[in-house]
């Protein structure tokens, strides 16, 4: 009896999973098919709702949507969402600047700088010196102290040698700091590199293109070579940069403010999506290209620039020391970024760093006449929020003085905890609040 009852409980079990296998073809050969009309459906009815939006509304919609799904640093989860948003090519632009900063990061983690082995993709971004003409003297006391110049490239392309017009951003190095640290800054900088070197960036990043990078032999620097954003023919002579026009007789018009403040804000954004901190947001990095007799500031096509210090978002990576500067730039840096008690540097003293050129943008003057010597970098933050912004709201109206303030005052701050609470909760503070002054 004992026996037929196991026997009766074992065919059972064989009924129950040939049941179950059963259901699941049958669904295989027909719901499966329902859900799949239905998924057709459904985007079909999305797609629609899409394109009855303006193609402002649809811009913001993708970069709303860009913090929240571009979180992962899985490379098998970012090619799938690459190819499902291949219809939007910001969205897809962005996945493959964090695709690619993944990649190198892998790469590069044992390689040994300026080696054949060092070159990621086929393509060597080391450039020679003899091939980039600096614009001006070479003398050591003349263009080689520029932190920044005008130059020329001359590339042989089909036996031709082109000319290109180019300008070079060069990183120093501390002449003290050990081999290993000097290593994994070189590979870092050659990470850099390709990544501003990816063709499809989105356009809304405003960092130029990156053609490649030079090692300064005579000089502990290497020197990054960006090509020059001006129109076929007309080329640019003047590198101007925001802080160079700021305090001038000339105020820009206040819709042009905004929309110079909103273009800074969504670059930032877009830049931490892609994994990285830029460490060196301040009003001389946001350049403009002119012509030699532009008088009136001119805001149009800004360059964020000013990358020697950036590197990857994570906690594995060794973060430069930022040497104490000139006091104009340190007003620009957290008061907890700087000195030798500094914590390690996050995304919120990027934005910090942001808000502090948006309140510059605000009043038209540089924040070292915010500055007297009675301050302490604590007691300047404090006035900053307790004093100087809130009179924002008089002069460029509410939604911007509390875009600075949010900025300024810590509320956006994050920890590699919270990485992607802190993303979401820039875009829709500070991005998205300006883009409702440029519609």
């Amino acid at each position: 009896m004992a026996n037929l009852s196991r026997v009766d409980t074992s065919l059972q079990q064989q009924r129950n999973k040939t049941a179950g296998f059963l259901r699941k073809f049958r669904w295989a050969a027909s719901d499966r098919g329902k859900l799949e009309a239905i998924i057709h459906d459904l985007r079909d009815y999305n797609d629609g709702l899409y394109h009855l939006l303006s193609s402002v509304e649809r811009r913001r919609l993708r970069n709303a949507l860009a913090p929240e799904i571009v979180r992962t640093n899985d490379q098998d989860e970012l090619l799938h969402l690459q190819q499902a948003s291949d219809e939007y090519s910001d969205i897809t632009q962005l996945v493959g600047m964090r695709s690619q900063k993944l990649t190198c990061e892998i790469s590069s983690s044992s390689m040994v700088p300026w080696s054949p082995a060092s070159t990621i993709a086929a393509e060597n971004l080391k450039i020679s010196g003899k091939d980039v003409v600096l614009a001006g003297s070479a003398s050591s006391d003349g263009t080689l102290s520029q932190r920044r110049s005008l130059a020329s490239y001359l590339k042989a392309i089909d036996g031709q040698i082109v000319k290109k017009d180019v300008f070079v951003e060069w990183k120093f190095f501390e002449k003290d700091v050990n081999d290993s640290i000097k290593q994994e800054q070189l590979v870092r900088l050659d990470t850099l590199a390709r990544l501003l070197h990816i063709s499809s960036k989105p356009k809304d990043l405003r960092a130029p293109h990156c053609l490649g990078y030079i090692v300064d032999d005579w000089h502990p620097r290497v020197g990054f070579i960006f090509e020059c954003p001006a129109p076929s023919g007309n080329p640019p002579s003047i590198l101007r940069s925001l802080r160079h026009s700021l305090g001038g007789s000339i105020v820009p018009y206040l819709g042009d403010r905004f929309r110079l403040a909103y273009e800074l804000s969504i670059s930032l954004c877009l830049l931490h999506i892609a994994g990285w901190l830029h460490k060196g947001i301040r009003s001389e990095n946001i350049i403009f290209l002119t012509g030699a007799h532009a008088s009136p500031p001119n805001l149009q096509n800004p360059s964020l620039l000013g990358f020697e210090y950036s590197r990857p978002d994570n906690l594995q990576t060794h973060s430069d020391f930022i040497k104490p500067d000139e006091l104009e730039s340190n007003l620009c840096r957290h008061p907890r970024a700087q000195g030798p008690a500094r914590g390690r540097f996050s995304r919120a003293y990027d934005i910090y760093a942001l808000g502090i050129v948006l309140l510059e943008i605000g009043f038209w003057r540089p924040i070292s006449e915010f500055w007297h010597d009675s301050y302490t970098m604590e007691t300047f933050q404090h006035d900053l929020c307790g004093f100087h912004a809130p009179k924002l709201g008089a002069k460029m109206g509410q939604i911007y003085m509390n875009v600075v303030l949010a900025c300024l005052t810590g509320r956006l701050a994050d920890t590699a905890t919270e990485e992607n609470d802190s993303q979401t909760g820039f875009y829709w503070e500070v991005v998205h609040e300006l883009s409702r002054l440029v519609a």
